[in-house]
């Protein structure tokens, strides 16, 4: 028997599956094969009957946010297109997919007193001046890795968003900071998660964080760290299952 990563095809999801060789964990391509799964795609579910990590992931990116916000976790404000209408109309506002990567969905920024009405967009977001913005790889209460988003490539920077479409990075850090770690451990246990890579910004005139998203498969540039302790961390797991 052996573990069944449930994945996407991706290079963040293949360095994982060579960190978990390297660690000597077995890997199948079926699921009839297999003892364990790991789920690493974003918005799905897995219901079958294996042992699974991250087996309940929240269904879109709304339904995360509005689960943050119910259990206290500081995270984005949200609006659904019914809701959004009631929004004050001078704030800056972008729209988001329920489902997105890279930041590639955004449309925006706009403010409602500057249109008749909002872009579509399956749910929307109050933009937040966020002096830093950090990504925190987490497993349960346990912070993994961080990195800070870092501008790598300015030339390349031609509209709104801190992407790697406009330039940006993340590179690894030894410390983001108390509040930054408190959040991403707090956003991970809040929505039932095993792990994830938490993005978050912090404020400048506070240093409060606040949760932009949650990604239950992070894919980014020079996450090795992160994924070598994830793997560790999975590695121990799938051993549990074997005793």
């Amino acid at each position: 028997m052996a573990l069944f990563i449930n994945s996407r095809v991706s290079k963040t999801a293949a360095l994982l599956r060579v960190e978990l060789c390297g660690l000597g964990v077995p890997l199948t391509s079926t699921l009839a094969r297999a003892k364990g799964v790991v789920n690493w795609r974003g918005g799905t579910v897995y219901r079958g009957p294996l042992p699974a990590l991250n087996a309940a992931i929240p269904c879109n990116k709304l339904v995360e946010l509005e689960t943050l916000s119910d259990t206290d976790v500081p995270c984005l404000t949200s609006w659904t297109p019914s809701t959004v209408q009631c929004n004050h109309r001078e704030t800056l506002l972008v729209g988001r997919k329920f489902h997105h990567s890279q930041g590639r969905d955004i449309i925006g920024p706009f403010r409602l007193g500057n249109t008749k009405r909002p872009p579509k967009a399956d749910f929307y977001t109050e933009v937040e001046a966020f002096e830093q913005e950090f990504r925190v790889w987490a497993w349960r209460g346990e912070v993994l890795a961080s990195y800070a988003k870092v501008l790598r490539y300015p030339d390349r920077q031609r509209g709104f968003g801190r992407n790697y479409r406009n330039g940006w990075a993340f590179e690894f850090v030894q410390d983001a900071g108390a509040n930054v770690k408190t959040a991403a451990r707090s956003a991970i246990l809040a929505l039932g998660l095993d792990f994830g890579g938490v993005d978050i910004g912090v404020y400048a005139d506070s240093g409060d964080a606040c949760v932009i998203e949650v990604n239950a498969a992070p894919g980014m540039q020079n996450a090795r760290v992160g994924l070598r302790k994830l793997a560790k961390r999975i590695r121990t797991w799938y051993q549990a299952l074997e005793d």
